[in-house]
């Protein structure tokens, strides 16, 4: 009979940390692909009363806090993130990668990141645009509206819609449109070359 592998402590708290962040592989995480020791696992060596005289009741793990099971933070300067592999975290290119050619962005599911379908997808019958919130893109409703009274825009900066907001254009030359994205309005986002960035590159995941 073949034993189970059992993951590490660092390991674990990796993926614990990642889900608390934000930084979420919907899936099964990168590393149960490796080969794992059998070595028990020890949670903390806290005990419950010494955890609540020394943590605010804001933590989010009543037994044990982000503080006091060590977790192993990004290597990229200043990110407080859970590693992933490579020892940096997903937004910066920790963990698995989006298997389109020359996609650079991360998993989210089916081994592809949202820009390509992965991730959770909107409710809205014939829609295949990724969930922004409450299971709904966007144009569906999903995602945080403008701050402006009776506007029902998605916002796109400040808390504002593209049209409330403050505007700034594409950075192409001769091009008039608004800027969505990193200088780029839309339509440049879309049919920009995509360019697979280096380990300590701060990567942004776009979805449409």
């Amino acid at each position: 009979m073949t034993q189970t592998p059992l993951l590490t402590q660092d390991e674990i708290d990796v993926y614990i940390d990642s889900l608390l962040t934000g930084d979420v592989i919907f899936g099964k995480p990168v590393f149960l692909d490796q080969d794992y020791t059998t070595t028990p696992i020890s949670f903390s060596t806290l005990s419950n009363q010494e955890h609540i005289s020394t943590c605010s009741p804001s933590e989010r793990c009543p037994d044990r806090c982000l503080v006091h099971r060590g977790i192993k933070h990004c290597k990229f300067p200043g990110c407080n993130r859970g590693r992933q592999s490579g020892g940096l975290c997903l937004k910066h290119g920790g963990g698995q990668r989006c298997i389109m050619t020359g996609c650079s962005n991360a998993v989210q599911s089916k081994l592809l990141c949202k820009r390509h379908g992965g991730g959770q997808r909107c409710c809205m019958d014939g829609c295949n645009k990724s969930s922004q919130g409450h299971g709904f893109c966007r144009n569906h409703g999903g995602g945080q509206r403008c701050a402006q009274p009776n506007c029902t825009r998605g916002t796109q900066r400040g808390g504002f819609c593209g049209l409330h907001g403050e505007k700034s254009l594409c950075k192409v030359v001769g091009c008039g449109r608004v800027e969505r994205c990193s200088s780029l309005c839309r339509y440049h986002l879309e049919n920009a070359p995509i360019e697979v960035p280096s380990t300590l590159v701060d990567m942004e995941v776009f979805s449409f």
